[in-house]
């Protein structure tokens, strides 16, 4: 899998660097007072500081942030003290924030002026101040963060209202406080600071006052903190009172200029006073008003009468709506568009001159013209004015043009990967994008060149061009492809999908191959139409912990299309996924069905390359990639025209970034598609450990192959980045 780094060098540093928190390095024993040292420290010549002790990618983390205060201080030719002690406060700062409560910092530094080493120290009080005047050459922030603080333990009380029911279960209340839902709650997951257990106590109060407890309160204490080990007890009391309920809104419209209501409404909304209650309804009935335009229509609601009823306030609620005068829009300005047409960005607008003033439509137009891909922002301004035309302006922040990404990647058959990733933005000042990647391994060559054309027939269709090649050495034979393809792509907000109309023309070439001319063409060219769908659902993408995912690529390809084979191939399938219980087990499956039939009336068989190879990481995983695949009676790859896939998986989070998994992976593939669904089962069962980065799960895992084939292996190991389904 390839993936884009800034900086993407994570899993080459250790595919399981279990970074809880950063380990301190050893601390170097001088006193807290200004005193010499025989620190080695080279002659100063250019001005350098460097940060220890706060483990590798904390010390690097902390070494940028002072790099951005750094230009705070000018091109001045040393560093000063307010450097020195605006650097020590920030690195103290993060280290209580990360729970280390009482930290130091030693700073040695080096006289610019005479070479003169010296050492001060400071606490988590930042009580020591710095000589002045003061020219530094050199500087080394050490660290030391002591001990961390950690929740031992919570006891909860007041876990019921007035009425006897059930607030929160005490595991819910654990979760404003820290990350629950793991088996093993590690101590850098549990931190404690003072901030967080306020956060936390402000966190349960908002989610009762969301609840209907208007005038709820939380309490809480620290009962006891051991400062040598880190633990620390906490008490915490709800005080929720009685419960809130809307009982009646009346909706009061009032025309600008009048000081009595056109017309009344009244509602039953039956549901608890909120702070986010109110604001809803006030957006509800502005944003009504805002699309018949009136701009500056106003809301507020209030309560009119409180009753209590069986440990019940009941509340009637009157909404005022002052809708002032209609506007109209007068003329729209663009501001920042510098590399960007105007005419393109008068195309995404929703707004007229000389239309009503709608500012849903002003809001809308903004959010499409930042689709557009050429802007970091976009901003909007309504003319604020009591005229009837109003003008609007639009200010756009431009991208740069170029950006160039590295790429880095792992997989157990390709090993290392990495190339670069070139985007190229706004293209003929139109919003047209072109991506270039340029990708080596151990195993292949790819170079891939897209085009894409937002707007090419209305809003919602894009038009896009492509440009591939590829040169891969498989198992049993090497794979050598040129294409190109055009084709448009559109979202159906009502099937909620992306669906995917192309033409392609390729020539493909398959070399070393074993003994195939019955089932497989080693060159041709082909011409098709292709329809691709997809319909995500998953809360994530990379990472996925619920919803599904559904897909459908079909491909037809035909002489009078410009190629040499003839066939029709399908490839569907989905996965699902769902939480099985709160402390982190979740179930994954996937499902995948393919089917490729020849029309070629002479020879009826396909270009090799256009076969089902199943097997790796993402697939059947006791084999390498294609190795699941038919064999020959010689033992050779020579792929399926039919298969059935199904994966199974159970993972459980370990902590917040660590889990383990156990799958099963089954496999029906035929080499002929008259053996359908299948001539060869296979199925794989195994275990594995992955670590969540930002780039998906780092995977390490083993399957034996219980079910298999007499040339088969017993089993792989497999060492990838990115979630198998």
């Amino acid at each position: 899998m390839i993936f884009s780094g800034k900086p993407l060098f994570l899993l080459t540093l250790g595919l399981f660097l279990l970074l809880e928190t950063g380990s301190p390095a050893s601390l170097y024993g001088e006193s807290a007072t200004p005193s010499s040292s025989s620190a080695a420290f080279t002659d100063p010549t250019d001005k350098s500081f460097k940060v220890r002790g706060y483990g590798f990618l904390g010390n690097l983390r902390l070494k940028r942030t002072l790099e951005l205060i750094e230009s705070d201080y000018g091109e001045d030719e040393w560093y000063s003290a307010d450097f020195i002690e605006d650097g020590v406060l920030i690195l103290l700062n993060r280290m209580i924030q990360d729970g280390h409560l009482r930290p130091t910092v030693k700073v040695r530094f080096v006289h610019a002026a005479d070479g003169r080493k010296e050492v001060l120290e400071w606490d988590h009080q930042f009580r020591t101040q710095a000589p002045r005047p003061l020219e530094v050459a050199e500087i080394r922030f050490q660290l030391n963060p002591g001990v961390l603080y950690f929740y031992d333990e919570i006891t909860f009380s007041g876990l019921e209202d007035n009425l006897g029911r059930e607030l929160f279960t005490e595991d819910e209340l654990q979760a404003f406080f820290y990350p629950s839902g793991f088996l093993i709650n590690l101590r850098s997951s549990r931190i404690f600071t003072p901030r967080r257990f306020e956060q936390g106590k402000e966190n349960i109060r908002e989610a009762l006052a969301r609840r209907g407890y208007r005038n709820a309160s939380v309490e809480g204490s620290v009962v006891n903190r051991d400062d040598e080990s880190g633990r620390v007890q906490v008490n915490v009391t709800l005080q929720p009172g009685k419960r809130h309920l809307v009982q009646t809104l009346r909706e009061e419209i009032y025309p600008a200029g009048y000081d009595e209501p056109s017309s009344v409404e009244i509602d039953h909304p039956n549901v608890p006073w909120s702070r986010i209650w109110v604001q809803d309804t006030n957006v509800r009935l502005r944003n009504m008003f805002f699309r018949q335009g009136y701009p500056d229509t106003r809301s507020q609601i209030e309560i009119e009468s409180e009753e209590e009823v069986d440990g019940e306030i009941f509340i009637d609620a009157v909404a005022k709506v002052r809708r002032g005068d209609r506007a109209r829009v007068g003329n729209i300005h663009f501001k920042g568009n510098e590399r960007t047409s105007a005419g393109i960005l008068r195309r995404r607008l929703l707004v007229r001159t000389g239309a009503p003033l709608d500012r849903m439509a002003v809001e809308r137009s903004r959010q499409r013209l930042a689709g557009i891909g050429a802007f970091e922002r976009v901003t909007v301004e309504v003319e604020d004015t009591e005229e009837e035309e109003r003008d609007i302006t639009f200010t756009f922040e431009e991208v740069g043009r170029i950006d160039v990404s590295v790429l880095l990647g792992y997989g157990s058959y390709e090993l290392l990967r990495g190339g670069l990733e070139i985007d190229q933005r706004n293209l003929f000042r139109r919003g047209h994008q072109a991506r270039t990647r340029l990708i080596q391994s151990f195993k292949s060559t790819e170079v891939d060149y897209r085009y894409t054309i937002p707007e090419l027939f209305g809003e919602e269709v894009t038009g896009f061009g492509r440009a591939s090649f590829l040169n891969r050495e498989e198992i049993d034979f090497d794979r050598r492809e040129w294409g190109i393809s055009v084709g448009m792509r559109r979202y159906f907000s009502r099937i909620d999908a992306d669906v995917t109309l192309r033409y392609a023309f390729e020539y493909l070439e398959s070399r070393r191959l074993p003994e195939v001319e019955d089932v497989a063409r080693a060159q041709t060219r082909v011409g098709s139409i292709g329809l691709d769908m997809r319909r995500d659902r998953r809360n994530n993408p990379i990472n996925p912990k619920r919803g599904y995912f559904l897909y459908s690529n079909k491909e037809f390809s035909a002489q009078y299309l410009a190629g040499q084979a003839e066939f029709f191939r399908w490839d569907l399938g989905g996965t699902y996924h769902r939480p099985v219980t709160d402390s982190g087990l979740t179930y994954h499956t996937g499902i995948n069905h393919g089917v490729v039939i020849a029309f070629d009336d002479e020879q009826e068989v396909l270009p090799f390359n256009k076969r089902f190879f199943l097997g790796g990481d993402s697939s059947q995983r006791g084999y390498r990639f294609g190795e699941a695949s038919p064999k020959n009676d010689a033992g050779n790859i020579i792929g399926g025209e039919v298969f059935l896939f199904f994966g199974n998986e159970l993972e459980q989070a370990l902590t917040q970034n660590l889990s383990a998994v156990v799958f099963v992976d089954s496999l029906l593939i035929g080499s002929k598609l008259n053996t359908y669904p299948g001539e060869d089962l296979l199925v794989s069962g195994g275990l594995g450990l992955r670590y969540q980065t930002v780039v998906g799960p780092a995977r390490l895992e083993y399957a034996q192959n219980i079910k298999k084939r007499d040339v088969d292996p017993s089993g792989r190991i497999h060492i990838t980045l990115g979630f198998p389904f």
